[in-house]
């Protein structure tokens, strides 16, 4: 039905700044369950900050009612990079959503951008989205946002035969077959074509699929054929209409230990993680 784009693998030099170490670190630090409104939610938070200033050498904000941290002015920033920070109960949460996090922080690592991007640590979205709408809803009409990347569940890679299945349902049918690649999803033709141009020059596989959005096509028809491509952080972006792609290894369609007690620091791939993280760094560059 729509056309798949994949990029292909290159032997480009990765960079070196927040490397796979680092990464792993990241991901072992926060990997506890944090369900939203909790105290271990209140725990990865306060992890998040001290990271953030590190990095940054300033401390980010604490943001509305769901407690989002962000790094950078919403409403002056061209570029958002988000990635939800809550877990459900009794799992770990290394792939979902701690891999997310990590791979945040190697972006922000090597990115120096000033105003241009800003990075945020949603909370609740396993609680209905609610820390990407309130960012969304607290948003000014004049803002300067021209595109947002959610990351969600960026770390699990399997080289293995069948190891990938289509979580595109009747929307395409030639996804590929081993999962050793990110999927991007977005709503805007354009935004996927620069994202595989970039995605070119870096040493992760990216397979790129653009939803028409804005023609024939809504999100109730989404929400019929593919739910699953509903439950993360960009769909209130996509419901302000502005373009936005969500970065995943594509969760249960690939990865056994989804919202359960093995998705742990030792099931990632940490290589990967970078090689994710270095295809959203020459996007935005």
């Amino acid at each position: 039905m729509f056309k798949v784009l994949r990029s292909e693998h290159s032997t480009a030099s990765r960079i070196d700044c927040y490397g796979p170490d680092s990464l792993r670190g990241a991901v072992e630090a926060l990997s506890f369950p944090r369900v939203f409104g909790s105290m271990d939610n209140e725990r990865a938070r306060h992890i998040i900050v001290k990271e953030f200033t590190r990095i940054f050498g300033e401390s980010p904000e604490i943001m509305g009612e769901t407690k989002n941290v962000v790094m950078g002015d919403p409403n002056n920033a061209k570029i958002v990079v988000g990635a939800h920070y809550d877990s459900v109960a009794g799992t770990p949460g290394a792939d979902d959503n701690a891999s997310a996090v990590a791979a945040m922080f190697r972006v922000a690592a090597n990115i120096h951008q000033g105003d241009k991007v800003c990075f945020v640590a949603f909370n609740g979205e396993e609680c209905g989205l609610l820390g990407s709408k309130e960012f969304v809803g607290d948003l000014r009409v004049n803002c300067k946002l021209e595109e947002a990347h959610i990351l969600e569940m960026v770390g699990y890679c399997s080289h293995e035969p069948n190891s990938q299945r289509n979580p595109l349902g009747q929307l395409v049918d030639n996804i590929p077959t081993v999962g050793d690649f990110i999927g991007v999803v977005s709503n805007n033709n354009v935004m996927i074509c620069d994202i595989m141009n970039a995605a070119s020059s870096v040493s992760v596989p990216v397979v790129g699929f653009s939803l028409p959005l804005n023609d024939g096509l809504g999100l109730h028809d989404i929400e019929r054929i593919a739910p699953h491509l509903l439950r993360s952080d960009h769909v209130p972006f996509w419901n302000m209409k502005g373009p936005a792609a969500v970065w995943t290894d594509t969760a249960e369609f690939r990865n056994r230990n989804y919202h359960g007690k093995g998705d742990t620091p030792d099931t990632l791939d940490y290589d990967f993680m970078a090689g994710v993280s270095d295809a959203i760094i020459e996007v935005i560059r």
